[in-house]
Parts: structure tokens; C-alpha cells; sequence
């Protein structure tokens, strides 16, 4: 059984977006589409409607996510949706991770939005001997293999986080929510011309 296990595994992969895929008794593999995304935006509204309807819907969210009595924080990285999140948030605590080097540290920027905000900011300090030490254990969890560098960045700041409390706001999947991402808008021009999209930190890949 175990080693039927282990072959099963071996000849699995993740199948693409969209599809399922059934197999036979004797082997055979019938793969169907039943949802193909398409791009059709609402032209109903100008920005500014849009942009107040995000506003009453985070006022509502931010009531209903936490009892009362809890205590929330929020990470930070600087950028606009978490310091949207943050803004919107009763948190007076903010969290966010840094490294040594510059190059790559947003903490200066999350401290000086945290102080704007008027709020207190916790950072993280994160070596690279801690950053790959935990690669094993993030790609464990992620059940999968991930080319987004920052989901190890992330996942060292959550475990840093909840030291000190179990209910952190975040603005992970607004990107996704709100194509952000260049790669939505490059599937946006060319359509099923670009057949490959490079999702992950690829800055990485260009360091001498």
C-alpha cells in the first residue's frame, strides 16, 4: 500500500484552473473545462463610486471580523493595501518584518506610515540564516511549491506576530481581488497569446 502511495504521488501534478479531470477504471484521463475566467468590467460606476462603496464595505467588515473585546493588530509593509487596512482597522499595533539590507527592507517605509497613522509599529528583524532555515517548513504547509519569495518573509512575521496575539489584519489578497499584479494586465492585452506568466519575486533571479 505504501509504495502504491508513492507512486500515485509521484505521477500526480496539479491540473490547471478551470478543469477536472476523471479517470477511468482502465487508465483513461477526460479532462473538462467548467470555467473559463473572463474580463467584464462594470463601467456602471465612476472610481469615485467605486472607491466610496470600498469604503462603506471595509467600515462594515472591520465591525463584524472581532468581538468587542478583542484586540487586533495589523501587518505593514508600507505599501497601499496594508496601510488601507490599517487605516481602516481600530489596531493601534502594527507589525512588519526587515532585513539588514536596504535593498530589500520596507520596514523604514511601514514606520513612517505607522507614525503618520498614529499607531505603534512592532518590527521583526529577519537574518538569512532564518530566512532559509524555515523554507522547508513554509513549502511543507504550502503543500506545493511556491516562486513568491515573500511567503517566506510573510510566514516568519506571522510566527513573530502571534507571540503576542492570535487576530492580525493583513492586506494579503487584495492583488489578487483588485489585479494588481502586472501579470493581469499583461493577460488582459495579449489574451491566450501569452501562454506563460512568471508569478513570484524574480528580482531575486537578476542578483550577481
Amino acid at each position: 500500500a505504501d509504495s502504491g502511495a508513492a507512486a500515485a504521488n509521484e505521477n500526480s501534478a496539479n491540473g490547471e484552473a478551470g478543469i477536472s479531470e476523471t479517470t477511468s477504471c482502465l487508465g483513461n484521463l477526460q479532462i473538462t473545462r467548467y470555467w473559463t475566467p473572463a474580463f467584464h468590467p462594470d463601467e456602471s460606476k465612476t472610481l469615485e463610486d467605486w472607491a466610496d462603496e470600498l469604503s462603506s464595505t471595509m467600515e462594515k467588515i472591520m465591525k463584524e471580523v472581532k468581538e468587542p473585546s478583542e484586540k487586533a493588530e495589523s501587518f505593514l509593509s508600507g505599501g497601499v493595501d496594508s496601510s488601507y487596512v490599517l487605516a481602516m482597522s481600530d489596531a493601534m499595533q502594527a507589525d512588519t518584518v526587515g532585513y539588514d539590507d536596504a535593498r530589500f527592507d520596507e520596514s523604514p517605509l511601514a514606520a513612517e506610515t505607522a507614525k503618520l497613522l498614529g499607531r505603534e509599529l512592532s518590527r521583526c528583524r529577519i537574518t538569512p540564516e532564518e530566512y532559509f532555515e524555515i523554507v522547508p517548513w513554509v513549502m511543507r504547509n504550502m503543500e506545493q511549491p511556491l516562486g513568491d519569495a515573500s511567503a517566506i518573509a510573510f510566514s516568519i512575521g506571522c510566527k513573530a506576530t502571534a507571540e503576542h496575539t492570535k487576530l492580525c489584519y493583513s492586506g494579503e489578497g487584495a492583488d489578487e481581488f483588485f489585479g494588481g499584479y502586472n501579470m493581469y494586465r499583461n493577460a488582459e492585452r495579449y489574451g491566450d497569446n501569452l501562454k506563460t506568466f512568471y508569478v513570484g519575486n524574480t528580482n531575486i533571479m537578476k542578483e550577481e
